[in-house]
């Protein structure tokens, strides 16, 4: 239910909708500080066919109106729909915060004892040393191992000061490359060619 009045009560909600079906529950938005209402709502029915009857049919001039306002009604649609997935929450199964929102392993127990400082969770660790044996680092960083094979591969010459030095490209003057120069430079590119021309 959105656009619903200020002054509507859960109990408003349940007087209004009770002819669709048998209410479930109701859930109003509710301002903390006044205990006015937010102007948005849910109804939950006992079956699917009495929310769609409560859609098609209360969704019209006479039976949507509520102390001055047309009540909009929906089909509510999950929390998560379409939204990105859940990031996994960087203290694991070490987090003890009852509200925390992020992902968390299958085990992980808000209310289990907090385990002691510096002690690392031997799970973690486990898990850890799995990932580290499926990717084959097996403790060695990619920076490492590039470095490794930099090394091995042998240098022309013997040595790294005689490799002769890298030649660069002069970038071509392309007609993308000139529309991406402003009026006034592109003078002075034309003024600078003409000189290279000539001299």
């Amino acid at each position: 239910m959105r656009y619903l009045p200020r002054s509507c009560t859960e109990a408003d909600l349940r007087a209004k909708f009770e002819r669709c079906g048998r209410i479930k529950r109701t859930w109003l938005s509710v301002d903390r500080a006044s205990g006015e209402c937010k102007g948005f709502g849910f109804v939950t029915f006992s079956s699917k066919t009495e929310a769609r009857r409560c859609v098609k049919d209360y969704n019209e001039h006479p039976r949507n109106y509520m102390d001055g306002k047309h009540v909009v009604i929906t089909h509510a649609k999950g929390w998560d729909d379409g939204r990105q997935p859940v990031a996994p929450c960087s203290f694991g199964s070490a987090c003890r915060r009852a509200d925390c929102y992020f992902a968390h392993p299958k085990n992980w127990d808000p209310n289990a004892p907090a385990p002691a400082p510096g002690a690392e969770d031997a799970e973690t660790r486990a898990s850890a040393d799995l990932d580290e044996l499926s990717n084959g680092t097996n403790g060695e960083t990619d920076a490492k191992r590039k470095r490794a094979r930099v090394d091995d591969e042998p240098h022309e010459g013997g040595r790294a000061s005689d490799k002769k030095p890298r030649e660069y490209k002069q970038r071509k003057k392309t007609a993308s490359r000139r529309h991406k120069l402003g009026a006034k430079a592109r003078k002075r590119a034309k003024a600078r060619e003409a000189r290279e021309a000539a001299g």
